[in-house]
């Protein structure tokens, strides 16, 4: 008799060790999913933040080419302290290389230009999915060679201009923004 309870005892504690053993693994098995969900999640906003940067590039290069090739980027007496028409200036004397003064005004901090479509540049060389916005500061000039010869103030030739370009591009509706600047020298 003592074998048949025994077996029948064994039976019981079979179940028991079965049904902990099910739950670990039902435990574990949703929190491999969890982490799988997870590392998609991390990969879609890293491909996302990915597309905004080369967006971003992309729009700093038509912004150059603004400045290089079209008068409405590059004429010094269009730039103003409130950026009007996404073209800055916040120094002193603009029109002349000795006495020309950068300003310190930092505008691409400021929330409000970014929203104002008449304070900004629309890009127009996006990638689908995507927006811009960009601003030219000019800066003053600085001497077109920087070894060698010493630039002479009384010629203009020895001299470029100076410019700061700053990018805003979005992703997805503003989910992923990535902002670059750079300067060019013309």
């Amino acid at each position: 008799m003592s074998r048949i309870r025994r077996h029948h005892d064994e039976n019981g504690s079979a179940l028991l060790y079965t049904m902990i053993f099910l739950t670990l693994m039902v435990m574990a098995t949703l929190t491999a999913v969890q982490f799988s969900s997870l590392e998609q999640r991390m990969s879609a906003s890293y491909r996302t933040h990915q597309a905004a940067f080369v967006a971003a590039e992309t729009v700093l290069l038509e912004a150059e080419r603004c400045i290089k090739n079209q008068n409405s980027c590059n004429d010094i007496n269009t730039f103003a302290g409130d950026c009007s028409n996404g073209l800055c200036f916040s120094g002193s004397d603009r029109n002349s290389i000795i006495s020309c003064r950068a300003g310190h005004a930092r505008p691409w901090e400021s929330a409000a230009l970014w929203k104002d479509p008449g304070k900004t540049i629309a890009a127009t060389t996006m990638p689908s999915g995507s927006s811009a916005r960009y601003i030219l500061e000019f800066l003053c000039y600085v001497p077109r060679t920087l070894f060698g010869v010493s630039p002479n103030p009384a010629n203009p030739s020895d001299w470029s201009k100076l410019y700061r370009v700053t990018v805003l591009a979005s992703v997805d509706n503003l989910n992923s923004q990535v902002m670059l600047q750079s300067t060019y020298k013309r």
